[in-house]
C-alpha cells in the first residue's frame, strides 16, 4: 500500500488529523487488548494505511473498516485486502451505528481504532449517543485527552468526557504510545485504553449528555447557576439537585458519574428538557 500512495503522490492530510501507526508490535498490542472473539465482526475506526486492520482481520470474522478519505479507502480495497475486510467510505462522525449494525448483522460492535488527533473527542461523544448499540471500544488517543477521560472526580482534569464515558459504562487504561510509532510523528504521546459500554436500561443518555454539558460549560461555577443554561428556574434546578441528593453549591468537577445520572433523571422528570435541546 505504501508503494501505490507514493506513486499517486499522497500526503497525509493535517486537517484530519493523519498520523498513521507505523509499529506493527504496537498494533499488534492494541488488537490484543481488544480482546477479540474469532466470531465477532469488528469495527475499524479510520484504518488509515492498514497499520490496524491486518492484525484485526487475523483475529476476528470480519472487519468493518470505516475510513473518510478517499484515497485511503480506495488503496485498502485494492492492495490485495483480506477476505474479511469490509472497507466503507463515511465519515464515521456522520455514522448510524444501529444502521449499519442492521446491514452486517451487529446488534452490539466491538470497535478498534487509532482515533484522529482533531476529532478524537468528537469521535466519543458519537459512541457515548449511541452506547448501546456499541459493546467496547479499544481505542489511541492524545495522552492528555485520555487522561482527562480516565481522571476520577474531584481532579483538576475530570471532564465531560469523563462523565460521559464512565457513566455509560467503564474505563480500562491499556498502554502509552510514543511519538515513534508515528508517521508522521505526532509532537504528542497517545494513551490506548478500552471502554465497556453498559449504560443502565433506565438511562437517558440524551438527558445525561445536555445536563452534563451544561454543568461544564461553566466548569468554575456552581451547579445551580451553571445549570441555569437549561433554561430553567432557580427552583426546577433547586429540586432537581434535592432529589438528586446533590449540594447545589457544588462544582461540576466534585459530581461523579453516578451523581450525574440522578441528577439528570431528576431534570428530566421535572420537564428540564424541550425537544429542541435534545
Amino acid at each position: 500500500m505504501t508503494a501505490v500512495l507514493e506513486r499517486t503522490q499522497w500526503r497525509p492530510r493535517k486537517g484530519l488529523g493523519q498520523n498513521f501507526l507505523v509499529n506493527e508490535g504496537i498494533a499488534r498490542r492494541i488488537v490484543d487488548a481488544a480482546g477479540i472473539a474469532p466470531h465477532e465482526t469488528v469495527l475499524e475506526i479510520g484504518p488509515g494505511r492498514g497499520a490496524l486492520t491486518r492484525w484485526l482481520c487475523e483475529k476476528a470474522a470480519r472487519v468493518v473498516a470505516v475510513e473518510l478519505d478517499p484515497v485511503l479507502a480506495r488503496e485498502l480495497r485494492l492492495s490485495g485486502p483480506p477476505s474479511n475486510l469490509v472497507v466503507v467510505e463515511q465519515d464515521v462522525l456522520r455514522t448510524d451505528l444501529a444502521a449499519l449494525g442492521n446491514e452486517f448483522g451487529v446488534d452490539r460492535w466491538h470497535i478498534a481504532g487509532n482515533l484522529p488527533y482533531v476529532v478524537g473527542s468528537r469521535l466519543l461523544m458519537r459512541l457515548v449517543e449511541q452506547a448501546r448499540v456499541v459493546e467496547r471500544a479499544t481505542v489511541m488517543l492524545q495522552y492528555e485527552v485520555a487522561e482527562r477521560i480516565l481522571a476520577p472526580a474531584g481532579s483538576l482534569t475530570y471532564g465531560l468526557l469523563s462523565v460521559l464515558l464512565q457513566a455509560t459504562g467503564s474505563l480500562r487504561r491499556e498502554f502509552r504510545v510514543g511519538a515513534a510509532a508515528f508517521r508522521p510523528a505526532p509532537k504528542i504521546q497517545s494513551l490506548v485504553f478500552t471502554w465497556e459500554s453498559n449504560p443502565a436500561p433506565d438511562l437517558d443518555i440524551p438527558a445525561l449528555v445536555v445536563t452534563t454539558k451544561a454543568a461544564f460549560n461553566q466548569r468554575r461555577k456552581r451547579l445551580d447557576n451553571a445549570l441555569k443554561l437549561l433554561g430553567v428556574s432557580a427552583d426546577v434546578i433547586a429540586e432537581a439537585c434535592r432529589r438528586a441528593g446533590i449540594d447545589p453549591g457544588n462544582r461540576a468537577e466534585q459530581v461523579s458519574p453516578s451523581e450525574f445520572i440522578r441528577l439528570s433523571h431528576a431534570c428530566n422528570e421535572l420537564g428540564a428538557f424541550p425537544a429542541e435541546t435534545r
